[in-house]
């Protein structure tokens, strides 16, 4: 399975947006920079794991949703 960075982003945006939350908040609970959430959802960069594993369980998602592997958000 290849990882495209635009749909990572587009599901890390759902995510945050689901939870109601300005990138710098989300940012701020997912333990990385503002910044790097924008990065993020305009798919410039894929998101380290640990960011990943940061978002999976700050907000009670599994990775494979994250990386596309699963449908749910």
């Amino acid at each position: 399975m290849k990882l495209d960075a635009k749909d990572i982003g587009n599901r890390v945006k759902a995510i945050r947006l689901s939870e109601k939350k300005s990138q710098e908040t989300f940012a701020e609970i997912i333990d990385t920079s503002s910044r790097t959430v924008s990065n993020i959802e305009n798919g410039s960069v894929i998101p380290t794991l640990q960011t990943v594993a940061n978002i999976a369980d700050c907000f009670n998602c599994s990775i494979d949703v994250i990386v596309g592997k699963e449908k749910q958000i």
